[in-house]
């Protein structure tokens, strides 16, 4: 009885993130502003290194949204990968809102305290090889230019949603399917922010806390 309501009550949190996050998409252009630049000081070229993950803890209401995908660790509602271009920092990720898909922006836009109430940096387990595969991956993405997809389907390659493309471009670069192991309820299956920061392929190197 117990895993019925929790299958029930999930199905229903599905259901309702799907039409709750695209009415809001749809119908808040405010949300697809362009991001103000930090403040505060972060972290830069010393630190991060190309192929970190850089997890986010929105405070929007689609952030509280999709934190709740998580089944563990219902901490952080976005994700996207570092790249470094000298020293300067990109974040390459999916954006959701009507008419986004892949971004590149910088740490510092990426990161704003404006919109985010904490972040964290997370390292792969991955040698330098596999660091230019996932370059190599992560140019593909950008090439193609998908779209966010608002149906989370793992399937399609033309839209993803944010943590669909850090599962898929570290799966192909280290060469291993379970690389980044899926979330799973009801038979769907999918990834939250949580399969990444808990996993131990991953190792966090910083955090930063805004309401401290």
């Amino acid at each position: 009885m117990n895993n019925f309501r929790f299958s029930f009550d999930f199905t229903v949190l599905i259901l309702l993130t799907f039409f709750s996050v695209r009415s809001f998409l749809n119908a808040n252009a405010a949300y697809q502003s362009d991001k103000i630049e930090t403040m505060v000081e972060i972290p830069g070229a010393e630190l991060i290194k190309t192929g970190d993950v850089i997890l986010l803890e929105g405070n929007s209401f689609v952030s509280s949204v999709f934190r709740n995908f998580s089944l563990r660790e219902k901490k952080y509602s976005h994700a996207g990968i570092a790249v470094l271009e000298g020293q300067e920092v990109f974040v390459i990720h999916m954006e959701a809102g009507k008419g986004r898909g892949i971004l590149k922006e910088k740490l510092r836009h990426y990161c704003s305290e404006i919109e985010n109430r904490s972040y964290a940096i997370y390292r792969a387990g991955l040698n330098e090889q596999q660091i230019q595969t996932l370059l190599g991956r992560i140019k593909h993405y950008v090439s193609i230019q998908p779209m966010f997809d608002l149906e989370f389907n793992l399937d399609t390659d033309d839209k993803m949603y944010c943590t669909e493309f850090i599962y898929k471009v570290f799966n192909e670069a280290a060469g291993d399917p379970n690389f980044i192991t899926l979330s799973s309820v009801s038979g769907s299956r999918y990834v939250a922010c949580d399969d990444i920061q808990l996993n131990s392929g991953f190792r966090k190197i910083y955090s930063h806390s805004y309401l401290n």
